[in-house]
């Protein structure tokens, strides 16, 4: 389902990029880092037409690490072997909840010309929030997709994506699973920058969000 606005605005999306750093993922650092600034270039080329793309990044772990806010794309920095180094556990729940709460009190997040795409990558479950649940994240998801404004895109190894679609409330086609290898983090890298592109290129016509995010490749 995609929702479309006049096309005569200028339109802003802001994208909300969280990436798991816990110690699990040391075993595809290299690969993770090349996929998150492919990602990023791709966010960086999308801005066509009366496009503004503005990025935040955050990290967790055994804790919640903003890395940027709210910055636009072309200003944003690659990340480096040095400013990611996974270590610890996986807070996952308190990284959504704290960057939602965040992104709700940006002062133009609910013009109609503005939409938000949340990007959620990790390799495992959660296993050490302490602020969030995932009533408290799913509720938060759920109440902000029905704004029809907001898109949020699950990517996940080692877990059944169907549960955390349904724990989560993010729509079953905007989930894609990966294997947590060198391969299988270079073909999901793959497939993310062609579906991130095809989002932007719907945003560029008007589309405001989607509950098929991943098409026939949803997990």
């Amino acid at each position: 389902m995609t929702i479309k606005i006049n096309t005569n605005d200028s339109l802003k999306t802001y994208v909300f990029l969280l990436l798991d750093k816990s110690g699990s993922m040391g075993s595809v650092k290299a690969e993770t880092i090349s996929h998150f600034n492919e990602q990023l270039q791709t966010v960086k080329s999308s801005e066509i037409r009366n496009m503004e793309n503005i990025v935040s990044l955050t990290t967790f772990n055994d804790s919640v690490q903003e890395v940027f806010f709210k910055k636009a794309a072309a200003d944003v920095q690659e990340l480096t072997p040095e400013s990611y180094e996974p270590r610890g556990m996986t807070c996952m729940l308190d990284a959504i909840g704290t960057v939602i709460d965040k992104a709700k009190k940006i002062e133009d997040i609910n013009k109609e010309n503005v939409s938000c795409l949340v990007v959620i990558l990790s390799d495992g479950m959660e296993n050490s929030s302490r602020k969030y649940s995932s009533n408290d994240v799913a509720e938060r998801i759920q109440s902000l997709q029905d704004t029809e404004r907001w898109t949020f895109a699950y990517i996940g190894a080692n877990q059944d994506l169907s549960t955390v679609s349904k724990q989560l409330n993010i729509p079953k086609g905007n989930t894609l699973s990966f294997d947590s290898s060198s391969l299988g983090v270079t073909n999901m890298a793959k497939k993310q920058r062609r579906y991130l592109s095809g989002y932007f290129t719907a945003r560029s016509y008007g589309t405001k969000s989607t509950r098929g995010f991943y098409g026939s490749d949803e997990g």
